[in-house]
């Protein structure tokens, strides 16, 4: 959607209520709902509830599985469990879905035979997780459309959205002489957000490193957020000067459009971390420090303030 200046007065005045309500499309309300966040946690692994509580982000971002499993799936009670906050409150809470790359070891893996039609090279880098064939319609049907579908399911368990990840795998498909393939990876994200706001209205969309689909037509209104991961801190220290203000552009045009951005760093220092917090005081960005592997809380960096240690 357009954001007009109709659309930034009503948010401006949206903002202060408790409850938007029911006056705006569901994309908008998506928006208004990220609007309102100051804190974000991602933790794909050994999530404990008691440090969930204690660190109380306002966005959670999460695997939909505690081991990647079909079995492991959050059920809806223990959904409605990581969505509650100690004031009994809600927090926003996302599913990961990896939409570019197939993994081995989810429900939609045969345990036996050949690897599904859809699955292309082993990424080198993590044994186990193949680039995807995302313009196939077998891949389509395990995202999204049918009951056992991947958005389907985690609507049903109470997710309040997705976070859509390896998007930017479009590019080497590119490089291999696959034309159009970041094309094919809009679509994929058109059509996904589409039905899966067709099931609830206001669904939360954010995808990693979007970039590469970035200019492709109806993207941003598809998008509730983009996250940059990875992409400030080069042999330990954040980036400076130029590289900077190149890495900042694409987010900064993104948020003045209503996109809500989220930032996911590994800085190795206490300095580092504070550095990234200025960054996200003075852009107002939802930011993250953590480890690669993501199986802790991490840091909780609250613009305005110092870094609040994790467990």
């Amino acid at each position: 959607m357009p954001w007009t200046l109709l659309s930034l007065l009503a948010l401006h005045w949206l903002l202060g209520r408790p409850d938007p309500g029911p006056l705006l499309p569901g994309d908008l309300l998506a928006r208004v709902r990220m609007a309102r966040a100051r804190t974000l946690v991602v933790q794909y692994q050994h999530l404990d509830l008691r440090d969930l509580d204690q660190a109380d982000p306002d966005v959670l971002i999460v695997d939909s599985s505690r081991d990647g499993s079909g079995a492991g799936e959050w059920t809806r009670a223990e959904v409605a469990r990581l969505r509650e906050r100690p004031d009994g409150t809600s927090r926003i809470l996302l599913a990961y879905l990896s939409i570019g790359e197939a993994e081995d070891y989810r429900s939609y893996w045969p345990r036996q035979g050949s690897p599904p039609s859809f699955a292309g090279p082993e990424n080198p880098r993590w044994p186990g997780n193949h680039r995807v064939r995302h313009w196939t319609p077998a891949w389509h049907r395990v995202i999204f459309g049918t009951p056992s579908s991947f958005v389907d399911r985690m609507v049903d368990r109470g997710f309040d959205g997705l976070f859509l990840d390896t998007v930017d795998s479009c590019e080497v498909w590119e490089q291999e002489g696959r034309i159009g393939a970041c094309g094919e990876m809009a679509d994929l994200v058109r059509h996904l957000a589409r039905h899966g706001r067709s099931l609830r209205r206001d669904l939360v969309v954010v995808a990693n490193n979007p970039f590469p689909i970035w200019d492709q037509p109806g993207i941003r209104g598809a998008l509730t957020g983009a996250m940059s991961e990875d992409r400030f801190f080069r042999g330990g220290r954040m980036i400076r000067g130029r590289a900077l203000e190149e890495a900042l552009s694409p987010l900064r045009e993104a948020r003045r459009g209503g996109l809500a951005i989220l930032v996911l760093e590994y800085p190795r220092t206490a300095a580092g971390r504070r550095d990234l917090t200025e960054l996200c005081r003075q852009e107002g960005f939802l930011c993250h420090a953590s480890t690669p592997s993501l199986d802790t809380i991490g840091h909780i960096l609250a613009p305005g303030t110092p870094p609040r240690e994790g467990r």
